[in-house]
């Protein structure tokens, strides 16, 4: 028999644009959710339901589960609201590999690759 303790409700929207052209894409994710324990009382919330933000998919640059509420002792303890809102320009690689693969590999042979030509 499963016993609920809270209600957990969450929503994500995200949104792709071309933007400069075909190689560049504008990308958009709002995220938001709230946790409602049953009679009100937080210990009813498992740990595993928690909210947490850091890590690739959430907030680069942070580890995953690393931006949270802290216990008194400094662990990350999940929180039960969430508001997260990111935008980022994604650029393709192709003019760099094309590029500067082939003037790195006349270096490494010890020629000279010439003035960057995007410099």
């Amino acid at each position: 028999m499963t016993t609920m303790t809270a209600t957990r409700t969450a929503v994500s929207v995200t949104g792709l644009r071309k933007s400069f052209g075909d190689k560049v894409v504008l990308a958009s994710r709002l995220q938001f959710g709230t946790i409602w324990p049953v009679g009100g009382d937080q210990a009813n919330v498992p740990f595993s339901k928690k909210y947490f933000l850091g890590g690739a998919a959430s907030l680069r640059g942070w580890g995953r589960y690393e931006v949270s509420p802290l216990s008194g002792s400094g662990l990350p303890i999940g929180g039960d609201s969430l508001v997260s809102f990111s935008e980022e320009l994604r650029a393709g690689h192709d003019v760099a590999w094309n590029t500067y693969l082939p003037r790195l590999a006349i270096a490494a042979a010890g020629g000279d690759p010439g003035p960057d030509p995007h410099a």
